[in-house]
């Protein structure tokens, strides 16, 4: 009886020991849920303020490029007026030049040319 008696107080501790043990664990849990919520709405914070800065940035890089992009524009459009006006000097010279007599020096083409522009 005297062994029954001691088994029962074995298993007693043995009981109280797994329910504490239990509950640690159990807190243990919690917190770690705890924690790893945190975590995530933290994580969520500086991903949501990462992409905010990552979207201003695309932003003002598309602003920059369209700049470009219009003032490609216009100096494509000076170049082609700055074309079209040499194309126009260059048929003026060779009018010009088609008129001279063939015995004139080519001081006197420099200075029609001059007076012609």
């Amino acid at each position: 009886m005297e062994q029954e008696t001691m088994l029962k107080e074995i298993l007693q501790a043995f009981k109280l020991y797994s329910e504490k043990t239990d509950k640690k664990l159990d807190n243990f849990k919690v917190d770690f849920e705890s924690k790893m919520d945190n975590m995530k709405i933290e994580l969520d914070s500086k991903m949501d303020v990462g992409f905010a800065r990552v979207g201003e940035k695309l932003d003002r890089l598309v602003k920059k490029q369209d700049g470009m992009r219009l003032e490609l524009t216009e100096s494509r459009e000076t170049v082609d007026f700055l074309l079209s006006k040499t194309a126009q000097h260059e048929i003026k010279l060779q009018q010009l030049i088609s008129q001279q007599p063939q015995n004139s020096t080519h001081v006197g083409i420099f200075q029609k040319t001059k007076l012609a522009l």
